[in-house]
């Protein structure tokens, strides 16, 4: 079973300060309207955590590397690729983490993200 972890960002740097917890309902919530992001559970070749918020470095099978951004999808976390004629799919299930290299995140390097 997942471990349930969040961080937000701060405008500075990810903290877990300024999360709550409301005890009717199970709902999450920040202060001031901070980016929640969530633990996917899984870890990545460094053996990272990856989260909600991640860029991840992701090589498929034909050797084309691409950064993306991990998002929450339809049912679980995906990698989420602007669209590519390399990746015929505009998402990536998490089937191999140990293929997923964490490079940084969206708020703190966005320059990652290819602009395409």
């Amino acid at each position: 079973m997942k471990e349930n972890k969040f961080r937000v960002w701060d405008g500075l740097r990810m903290t877990t300060s300024g999360i709550m917890f409301s005890t009717t309902g199970g709902v999450v919530f920040t202060a001031g309207g901070m980016p929640l992001m969530q633990y996917t559970g899984l870890s990545g070749k460094n053996v990272k955590e990856i989260w909600e918020g991640d860029i991840a470095t992701v090589e498929c099978e034909c050797g084309y590397r691409a950064n993306m951004p991990v998002e929450w999808g339809y049912n679980g976390f995906r990698l989420k690729k602007r669209w590519s004629h390399r990746f015929p799919s505009g998402e990536l299930e998490f089937n191999h983490s140990e293929r997923v290299e964490i490079k940084g995140n969206i708020y703190e390097t966005p320059d990652l993200l290819e602009a395409k």
